[in-house]
């Protein structure tokens, strides 16, 4: 699946009011209830025909450079191509530049190296071709067992993301225990490693400009096993089972068994496809050898869906696709192939997405969304005034009550023809914000526009050039550590809108060092914030095009921390261990220790990791949070303490 930053912070301003939200809905059932579907859609279930164009044959000269960001040519890049029974590749040259012959229409890549464009279609002779790829940051990861002795042949999956799209590679360790990747980008990592008779270990958010090497440590950890069957207890075969970082697949007996790291086994999750997935607690003693769990699936409910209006009847583009109870604006996301397929609750149900909503009877196989709307957005993207290939994204967040029924956000995204022309129609009436994003899959430079007022007819927007518009450029420091932290949501929003009610906003994702460039804003005065931290809040001016000096943002505060006297740091494990303690102050009068591990967070007697897995919250907690009632769960030397802050 594609890796979408806006989308993940964009779901989580969503999950996050998602508990109010819910309460209100649950007083005004009604409000989003949706009405059956048109009987001439709900009544017409029209095969989809997906149109593809004949490949055209002819011996095709192409030609073109490769470069880096700053525009310097690049060396020794393969260039691959893939054409009908041809499989044909190229280098660049010392100058950068590559020259050869198609037999056929096709497409060209860069297999080992993330660049913009990731992949470009030839369908005739091309002789101005530019493939820009990211910088490189060499990466070494070595894996080690408890003794730490090196492990050979464990198999590390490594992934990273860059400002040109995404490099994923998959190595083996040799006798030294290391796998190193000479072509990895310089960008935001994930490392995944395992290896047999040892728990997986999985790394996020490494940083590759600020590190170029990662120890990891695995264990041998508990041998879970068990079966998956369904409800009549008969198996389920090539379900898919996930503990801590550990995750394998069932076999045809429904048998499965994997490793897993007892200190991250609180939860085990069981999927397979035409099931609902199930999650079952597990918490065993620190000398555990061994367990047993078996789980059961429930058959899933699937609904096909199609929608009416957009291109073939598909609804790819409709971001998020969900089925829902009637009366709730959230449930499972459905898959956006063609056709999409929901898993429905049982009985009366609710397809939405893209600002449409449908009942679902209890019988039913098949619905249809109506877009046979007559408002929509279109224009034209350039760089340097060169038409580019670029994403766009129109985003209507619900202004009343009666947008309820819509969903809590909208989001229809559209990809641009070859010569940067865009067209998202079906759009309901209403103000859209709409994001411009340069190069394919969300790729490159950005440009938000401002609110788009929708009616019954096309708007046409006109050329946007990314080049143009003021920018905001900053860092944001993690308050915990005090380090740059990447993968943070950053908003800035006009301090003096001319219609309060849809201000002026632009957003981005911190990079490496916790970097960011807010992008297409007119001069103003602006609030920036991080998402996590919405009210802390930063005035910048932007005149001429750009805010003074750089700015400094924290993801959080350091309440906690400053209040009870300690410091942390983040190892080379990526937890956060305890680095040094006031003299007399509160956390050294509780028992906290130096080298303490903090493994989770207990706050009124609730167990944020047995919730909250992935430490967000209790993160949030340690960072934002000065209240009583915060208990700190530690290993010290191997051994989980609690501390009662």
């Amino acid at each position: 699946m594609k890796d979408r930053f806006w989308l993940k912070a964009l779901l989580a301003m969503g999950l996050f009011s998602a508990a109010i939200l819910t309460t209100f809905v649950l007083l005004y059932r009604s409000v989003v209830t949706p009405d059956p579907a048109p009987q001439e859609l709900s009544e017409r279930p029209i095969p989809v025909v997906i149109e593809h164009r004949a490949k055209q044959t002819g011996r095709y000269k192409i030609a073109g450079l490769v470069v880096d960001p700053d525009g310097n040519p690049v060396p020794d890049v393969r260039i691959e191509a893939f054409v009908e029974g041809d499989n044909p590749s190229w280098v660049s040259d010392p100058d950068g530049f590559f020259t050869g012959t198609l037999e056929s229409a096709g497409s060209l890549v860069i297999p080992d190296r993330a660049s913009d464009p990731r992949e470009l279609e030839i369908d005739g002779e091309r002789l101005d071709l530019r493939f820009v790829v990211a910088e490189l940051c060499p990466f070494t990861v070595h894996i080690q067992d408890e003794a730490g002795q090196s492990l050979e042949y464990a198999t590390v999956d490594f992934s990273v993301r860059t400002g040109h799209g995404s490099d994923n590679n998959t190595k083996l360790t040799g006798p030294d225990g290391q796998a190193f990747f000479p072509k990895a980008g310089c960008g935001v990592a994930q490392v995944h490693a395992h290896h047999d008779n040892h728990a997986s270990k999985e790394r996020r958010d490494i940083d590759t400009v600020v590190e170029q090497e990662l120890r990891v440590t695995l264990v041998q950890g508990v041998q879970l096993s068990g079966m998956v069957v369904d409800t009549q207890d008969d198996p389920v075969g090539m379900a898919f089972v996930s503990a801590g970082d550990s995750r394998t697949s069932t076999a045809m007996d429904g048998g499965y068994s994997l490793r897993v790291d007892p200190a991250h086994l609180t939860k085990v999750r069981a999927s397979a496809d035409g099931y609902r997935p199930t999650t079952e607690p597990l918490r065993l003693p620190a000398n555990a050898q061994d367990a047993e769990l078996d789980l059961v699936l429930e058959p899933a409910r699937q609904v096909t869906v199609y929608c009416a209006g957009l291109p073939n009847d598909s609804c790819k583009g409709v971001m998020p696709l969900l089925c829902t109870h009637p009366w709730l604006p959230l449930g499972p996301i459905c898959t956006t192939d063609d056709p999409a397929v929901c898993e429905c609750p049982q009985g009366q149900g609710a397809v939405r997405g893209g600002g449409q909503s449908v009942g679902v009877g209890p019988q039913d196989e098949v619905v249809w969304l109506d877009f046979r709307l007559g408002g929509g957005i279109q224009g034209l993207v350039t760089q340097s005034g060169v038409p580019v290939p670029c994403t766009a994204m129109a985003t209507y967040i619900p202004q009343s009550m009666s947008d309820m029924t819509k969903g809590l956000a909208i989001i229809r995204m559209a990809e641009c023809d070859a010569g940067g022309n865009f067209s998202i129609a079906g759009l309901h009436e209403g103000a859209w914000m709409v994001d411009l994003r340069a190069g394919q899959n969300m790729s490159g430079a950005s440009r938000q526009l401002p609110y788009t007022q929708v009616y019954q007819e096309m708007v046409d927007v006109g050329e946007i050039d990314f080049d143009g518009g003021g920018r905001i450029i900053g860092v944001v420091l993690d308050g915990l550590t005090g380090q740059g932290k990447p993968g943070e949501a950053v908003v800035a929003v006009d301090a003096n809108p001319e219609n309060p009610a849809l201000p002026r906003t632009a957003t981005a994702i911190s990079t490496s060092q916790g970097q960011f460039i807010l992008m297409g804003l007119d001069d103003g005065d602006y609030e920036v914030f991080v998402g996590t931290s919405p009210f802390q809040k930063e005035p910048v001016s932007v005149v001429g095009g750009q805010n003074a000096g750089e700015l400094i943002l924290e993801s959080r505060g350091a309440d906690l921390l400053d209040k009870q006297g300690f410091h942390l740091i983040t190892d080379q494990a990526g937890d956060l261990v305890v680095d040094t303690l006031s003299d007399g102050g509160l956390a050294q009068e509780a028992g906290l220790e130096p080298g303490d591990r903090v493994q989770g967070v207990i706050l009124f007697g609730m167990d944020l990791e047995e919730q909250f897995p992935d430490h967000k919250l209790s993160e949030t907690v340690l960072g934002s949070y000065d209240g009583p009632g915060v208990s700190l769960k530690v290993d010290r030397d191997g051994q989980e303490v609690v501390i009662d802050l």
